[in-house]
């Protein structure tokens, strides 16, 4: 659908074309079973991979195989088959081509590949994708659906898919304080639901961090690759960045069984109150042709849960996203997580591990999540204790 897609098909004199009718337009996309497409397909991955200018470490399809992409071929020129199965195989065929290639090149590395947003006829392609979704008021295309704020999230991607499907990326964040501190919300939710929070800069420019001083710069969309200079950029907040830090690294330590590896279950059940935050947004970060610019605040829990299963236990973590800590107490059935035996709890934090219990019924606890900060209660039996320590 790019500009530069329709010159391709131009200077194939057509060869490559995957013509199609959406919405009484007349389109064009590469198609996938075209030799040539292919040929340039791969030959395109391997410069970017092998050519030390770019020295890709991954590759990224936008707007591609998960988004948008027709499955049939109407070019009468192409002797293939025209039906949705077949043309699924072709994209499957070039993906697994570019890794086998890619892979060669890096020694056998695999280099991975990621697409905007995921259908199930790629999850075993596919490393990574770009979903959108979890940003709620701040994303760029999800939010027209939802203009009175009404529309709870549900993971239910990643209750599917987690354990074996491709990682998200998810949020639309940004680093400065104009975005908001809806911020914390974001960056608990995506984290929490065993994503990676997204930093986005396709529409407004990047922040400055310390040391950094002058213009900086960006892509638009307006014309695909129009270069523009900001000369006085927003900076870096730096409680949003520690923030993001906080919850990155519950992901890569002590979470990492669970957010990284982990099968989602339900989270435990809080029954005591918890404070509601009033979070500012400023929606700036647009597509200029998708969606206009708003400002508001949203209502919202100070405590972001969810639950894990890994083969050493349950993990169920807490996310404070307000400034004060905040006492919690919840509800657990062992039983309804499948643990039958003789079970330990234990309080993780990044810093500390101490074991809250041992018993093997049904139990209330009350524990303190600090303010800005994650916690995680571990469900172990005495078997997976000892092989985990």
């Amino acid at each position: 659908l790019s500009t530069s897609a329709r010159d391709y098909v131009k200077l194939m004199k057509g060869a490559t074309a995957h013509e199609f009718v959406d919405g009484g337009k007349h389109k064009v996309w590469m198609c996938p079973a075209s030799p040539e497409w292919q040929e340039f397909y791969i030959f395109r991955d391997g410069v970017l991979v092998s050519e030390p200018r770019f020295g890709c470490d991954a590759l990224y399809n936008d707007i591609s195989i998960s988004c948008a992409a027709p499955f049939a071929c109407g070019n009468p020129g192409h002797t293939h088959l025209t039906s949705g199965p077949y043309m699924i195989r072709a994209y499957r065929d070039l993906l697994n081509r570019s890794h086998d290639v890619c892979a060669a090149i890096k020694g056998g590395q695999r280099v991975p590949i990621g697409t905007e947003v995921i259908v199930e006829n790629y999850i075993d392609v596919i490393d990574f994708c770009h979903s959108r979704a979890m940003a709620g008021r701040q994303g760029a295309f999800e939010w027209g659906g939802d203009p009175n704020g009404m529309v709870e999230s549900i993971p239910l991607f990643d209750y599917v898919y987690h354990e074996y499907g491709p990682v998200r990326l998810d949020g639309f964040a940004k680093l400065s304080r104009r975005f908001g501190e809806i911020f914390y919300l974001i960056a608990a939710r995506v984290y929490l639901s065993g994503a990676i929070l997204e930093l986005n800069y396709e529409f407004s420019e990047l922040e400055l961090f310390d040391s950094m001083d002058g213009p900086s710069h960006y892509l638009t969309y307006d014309y695909w690759t129009e270069y523009r200079e900001v000369a006085d950029p927003a900076r870096v907040h730096k409680p949003y960045l520690e923030f993001l830090r906080t919850m990155a690294r519950a992901r890569l330590g002590f979470g990492r069984p669970y957010l990284c590896w982990g099968r989602m279950m339900p989270p435990l059940e809080i029954i005591s109150d918890v404070p509601r935050l009033s979070l500012d947004y400023d929606h700036f970060n647009v597509f200029p042709e998708q969606d206009t610019a708003r400002a508001g605040t949203v209502e919202t829990d100070a405590i972001i849960t969810s639950g894990w299963a890994a083969p050493r236990g349950l993990g169920f973590f807490f996310a404070n996203i307000s400034n004060e800590n905040v006492s919690v107490k919840c509800e657990c059935d062992p039983a309804r997580y499948g643990l039958k035996d003789k079970y330990h709890v234990d309080y993780v934090t990044q810093k500390t591990r101490k074991e809250v219990i041992a018993l093997s019924a049904k139990l209330t606890m009350e524990f303190e999540v600090p303010g800005r900060d994650v916690v995680m209660l571990e469900f172990r039996t005495k078997g997976a204790v000892d092989a985990a320590d």
